[in-house]
């Protein structure tokens, strides 16, 4: 079947218009192009390889939740999040890279968070230890940045085209919404604060996942196993809204934690904070001012010479 004929289809699938004859074919073309990805490649262009595989793996999700009780509370968030899928599939007529000539990339030290304003007016809070690059301007069909470490998206709605964070094992598409991403060298988790989101892994050996506010998937990198649960998004992005918070945090971490914010290293000598822990949260607080904190809820004293500190008994 030729390309034309397929995207046909799809869009009678979407609307529930196809027969059980053309639901069978799109089936077996879903298991066929879902676990042979090279397949692709030798029928579209390597930019259409990426937008079919997209659009294949919505239209799985979709059936899947059809055959569930719970489709109809759940029919508005797919259909926006399958709009996404056509908009890759109907508007990757341009070849991307021809049309980005040029690209940024930030980094950050340790201590260290910037703000970004993306070309489309989104903004990107990206944490200490992080980087992403991204084009000077977003081509015709989609807008897509690359990410590694933590970082928080507001993204402007443009259904036109489809905002993609690449990261080097998930891929996460979105319209207009506000998400964070973290990565580390166990985990990589996304988590959304507004709107929708589709979570691929970057080999498509797993179906995509859904995320609306609230919910959070984490993949597991040491057993490639993921999972999607409930969260407080606000809680977990208070870092971006420069607020650094503990939860019942045990005082060896939050040491560690506090190195990561400010920038500096702490060498505990005492023993008072052992078996300790902290809950509290602390908006562009000095460290001076989170150790006098310290001092007095756990009597110990301190001493900071320049970017070293001290903590004694």
């Amino acid at each position: 079947m030729e390309e034309k004929e397929i995207r046909k289809l799809l869009k009678r699938s979407a609307e529930g218009k196809a027969t059980q004859e053309e639901q069978v074919f799109l089936d077996r073309l879903v298991s066929k192009k879902l676990k042979d990805s090279e397949n692709i490649s030798k029928h579209v262009t390597p930019n259409k390889e990426q937008v079919l595989k997209n659009t294949l793996a919505n239209i799985k999700f979709r059936k899947r939740l059809q055959a569930g009780q719970n489709f109809m509370k759940y029919a508005a968030v797919i259909l926006l999040c399958l709009t996404v899928g056509y908009t890759f599939f109907y508007n990757t007529t341009l070849n991307t890279e021809q049309q980005v000539k040029s690209f940024v990339e930030v980094y950050t030290q340790q201590g260290e968070r910037k703000t970004i304003t993306l070309p489309d007016h989104s903004t990107l809070v990206l944490n200490a230890n992080s980087y992403c690059k991204y084009p000077e301007n977003f081509p015709n069909n989609n807008r897509e940045v690359e990410l590694k470490g933590e970082g928080f998206f507001n993204v402007s709605h443009d259904k036109s085209k489809p905002f993609i964070v690449k990261t080097k094992d998930l891929n996460t598409t979105v319209l207009g919404t506000s998400f964070n991403i973290k990565e580390d060298t166990l985990n990589v988790s996304v988590t959304v604060s507004t709107g929708c989101v589709r979570v691929d892994q970057a080999n498509y050996k797993t179906e995509a996942a859904i995320l609306v506010k609230d919910k959070q998937y984490l993949l597991d990198l040491t057993t490639n196993t993921s999972l999607v649960s409930q969260v407080n998004s606000e809680a977990l992005s208070d870092w971006s809204r420069n607020i650094i918070s503990f939860n019942n945090r045990e005082l060896p971490e939050v040491l560690t934690l506090l190195e990561q914010w400010y920038g500096v290293t702490i060498n505990n000598k005492s023993n008072n904070l052992n078996g300790r822990t902290l809950n509290g949260k602390y908006q562009n607080k000095s460290i001076k001012y989170v150790l006098d904190d310290l001092k007095f809820m756990f009597d110990i004293d301190y001493k900071i010479q320049g970017n070293n500190i001290i903590i004694t008994e």
